[in-house]
This record gives C-alpha cells, structure tokens and sequence, in this order.
C-alpha cells in the first residue's frame, strides 16, 4: 500500500522540489495484520521513483494500491459535555475504587491557528488542589483524544479544549481516573461539537499550451479547484489555484493526455481545510 505525506512540499509535476534524499523524506512501516508496508512520501511522483527503484535495483515484484492522502479533523461548532470515570468495584477487592469527573468544553479555532488547552478548572469540593501528577494525567487524556478524531481517526487540529471543571472524590481520584474521565468527556465534546474532516489543500501552479487553456481551466473546475489568477506569455497560460490533494491523484497522467505531453504543474502544501 502506498501513502502520502501531505504536509510536504511537492515540485514539477506533483513531485519533490529539488533534490531529496530518500531516507530523509521516505518513511515506512508495517502492517502486522496485512503483512502489507506502508510507504510516506513526497508526493506520487516520489513513490513512483521508489517503486520503480524497488523494482529495477532490487529485483523485486512490488503490488501497490491507490495512494491514501493524510487527512485531518476539527470541530465546527461549541460543544460541553461531562464525564464520570467510575468502573465497577474489584470483586477480589484487591484494588481500591477510583473515581473522578471531569467537564469539557471545545471549541472551534481559525484554519491554521493550531490546538490550544485551557487547564485552568474550578475544583470541587472547594479547597481541594490538583497534584502535578493529576495535572499531568488531565492534559494526557486530552491528547488520548486529539490523536485520534471520531471520524477518520486523525489528528485534531484547530480545535480549543478547555476543562472546565474537576470533580475530585479524594484518594479514589487517581491520576488514572482522571485521565480517563477526561477522555471521556473530551470525545463526547468533540462527537457533540459538528466534528469534520480536513483535507490538505495544495497551491497549484499549472502551465499549458494556450489553446489548452480552456479545457485545463474546466478539468480544474471539475476537480472542485478554486482558480486564482491566470496569465499569458506567448503561447503559454499559466493557472494559479488550490485543489485538494485527494482530487490531484493521477492528475500528472491526465494533464499529459488534455496538453500532448506538454503541460507540467507543481505544488506546495498550503493548509488543511474542509474540501
């Protein structure tokens, strides 16, 4: 299976700008359960190469599947929601009861602005204090949460998460109970908040012939493109204009057979954004 990293920058032709050096750029893993490698790179031209070097240098038969874009989460809308973390008491009695609650609110941030945490709760019963080592599981369980967003499992992103409010029921308030109230509270905000996902967008310069312009300009459009700006020089035209990466897949090829081989196109990763 072969992946994208769509927060690279991509060069000519949905490839890598200038130079790279595979083993800074490509990152690989397995996959236990389908024997399958997982391959990150640059863009699909880049994966190409790897693959096309797997086969030559290496003699090796390699099956790959339709390139994955990397998506992102965040939430659309403000949401609340409070957790108690209270499991059923240890029968054998081994292990003393825990317990905590903890309240969440989330709320939306301008594209590109990044998460922020709020961890400034008012504590009941009143006098009571959190110990770093609570403060310390509070902020884990909200990162157990913006690892992993409901709908695609991607990261958050973009998103503010106050807590607002700790309930401590004395030792049974343990480091662990409130990690695991917090997570609870934290995913029911953000299931409550309109989550939605994000898709990387790119910065696409496409240059053609100019009597291509026309049906370029149309396969864009058709691609869900915003086109920003246009420009002649001689027989050429040069489109200015952001398309999700996902709509990019196999464009290199498709662009070929629109200009007869003679259009390219390059990209720079600009932002996540809904598509």
């Amino acid at each position: 299976m072969v992946g994208h990293d769509a927060e690279a920058d991509a060069g000519p032709e949905g490839g890598c700008s200038g130079a790279f050096d595979d083993s800074v750029l490509l990152r690989e893993r397995g996959e236990a359960e389908t024997g399958q490698r997982l391959l990150r790179g640059m863009g699909e031209l880049h994966l190409q190469i790897v693959k096309e070097r797997l086969e030559r240098e290496f003699h090796l038969q390699v099956r790959t599947g339709t390139p994955a874009v990397a998506l992102r989460e965040s939430v659309t809308s403000e949401a609340q929601a409070e957790a108690l973390y209270q499991p059923p008491p240890d029968p054998s009695g081994k292990s003393g009861d825990i317990k905590a609650a903890v309240t969440v609110a989330v709320t939306p941030r301008e594209r590109g602005a990044g998460n922020e945490l709020l961890l400034e709760p008012r504590i009941t019963p009143e006098g009571q204090t959190l110990s770093p080592e609570q403060v310390a599981a509070i902020r884990e369980g909200i990162d157990l949460i913006l690892a992993s967003g409901p709908m695609e499992g991607a990261l958050l992103e973009d998103t503010r998460i106050s807590v607002e409010k700790v309930e401590l029921f004395a030792s049974a308030s343990t480091p662990d109970a409130l990690r695991a109230a917090t997570a609870k509270a934290c995913y029911k905000a953000v299931q409550q908040a309109r989550p939605c996902v994000l898709h990387p967008i790119m910065s696409v310069e496409v240059v053609v012939p100019e009597e291509n312009l026309g049906v370029v300009l149309g396969d864009l459009q058709g691609r869900h493109g915003v086109i920003l700006d246009t420009e002649k020089w001689k027989d050429t035209a040069t489109i200015t204009c952001e398309v999700a990466l996902d709509r990019l897949l196999g464009y290199t090829t498709e662009l070929r057979s629109m200009t007869q081989g003679r259009g390219q196109f390059s990209t720079i990763f600009k932002r996540f954004d809904q598509n």
